[in-house]
């Protein structure tokens, strides 16, 4: 028995993971203990949710790739971050042979190849992080479309109040995946605040303004599990509900493997990272 029934309610049927999701435990942001890795959790799912819905999962893996997949095309010595839906072998692999990879990691592969003078690394890395945003938000499920939206913006958003405050370059590393980021990057000075989409704008202007790097790095995973909470109000047993799980057992990973003395590997976010690497360019 695979733990999944079909609801007919609607038109529009979704499947219903009752026992799956009925035995999960609850998630607290302030958990200082996991239940089971995020990567446990992923290869439990392959054959207790249905495949279509296996491969929406998928997407939110593939981020924690995208670091290690570039790490092997720099041939870095650092080490490598926790594996996403791929272990290394399987990336070195593909980067070898092309294969095995969603399309949009292939396609980056073969313009990294033939483009690898072009941009700097941290460049590429933004590259990579647009083409996986684009594609993501095109797969079809509101909620994932939704919630990539929501973090795209807010890591543009980020930026571009950084931006104003210490004045460095970051035009180059908005996410330019939708509409919103082209206008980001068209006036990097503009007043967003009578955006409807950018409803956490004060939330963000106040986050920055928390000097110390641990406790904004917290203020910001909490506005985005509220965020999570918020979308998946009267999602109780669909793949919506699963991927909420996921997601906040990544957040919470990621604070755990903070105590566990990889500061330097896990606590700077995207935002931190390329202020590093603007000053140094």
């Amino acid at each position: 028995m695979n733990g999944f029934t079909e609801s007919k309610k609607t038109k529009m049927s979704k499947l219903q993971y009752f026992y799956l999701i009925a035995g999960l435990p609850d998630l607290s942001i302030t958990d200082t203990r996991l239940p089971f890795t995020a990567k446990t959790f992923l290869n439990e799912l392959q054959n207790k949710v249905h495949p279509k819905d296996f491969e929406l999962v998928c997407w939110l893996y593939y981020a924690r790739d995208h670091h290690n997949l570039l790490g092997i095309l720099f041939n870095r010595n650092s080490t490598m971050q926790t594996e996403g839906c791929y272990s290394i072998g399987q990336l070195k692999k593909a980067v070898e042979s092309n294969t095995v990879l969603p399309g949009y990691m292939s396609t980056f592969i073969f313009s990294f190849r033939e483009n690898k003078d072009r941009y700097k690394e941290a460049e590429w890395e933004v590259r990579l992080s647009e083409t996986y945003y684009r594609e993501v938000m095109k797969c079809g499920n509101d909620f994932l479309t939704r919630w990539m939206e929501f973090e795209l913006n807010l890591k543009n958003l980020l930026l571009i109040l950084s931006n104003k405050k210490q004045e460095l370059p970051f035009s180059a590393f908005i996410l330019e995946a939708n509409e919103m980021a082209c206008m980001f990057k068209q006036d990097l000075s503009a007043d967003f605040s009578t955006e409807t989409s950018l409803g956490f704008l004060n939330t963000g202007i106040k986050i920055l303004e928390t000097e110390n790097i641990i406790e904004r790095e917290k203020k910001i995973d909490l506005l985005r599990w509220k965020q999570l909470e918020e979308m998946t109000f009267f999602n109780y047993f669909t793949v919506e509900a699963v991927m909420s799980f996921i997601i906040k057992l990544m957040i919470i990973e990621r604070w755990i493997t903070l105590k566990q003395g990889h500061e330097k590997l896990y606590l700077p976010s995207m935002l931190d990272t390329l202020i590093e690497k603007v000053e140094i360019t």
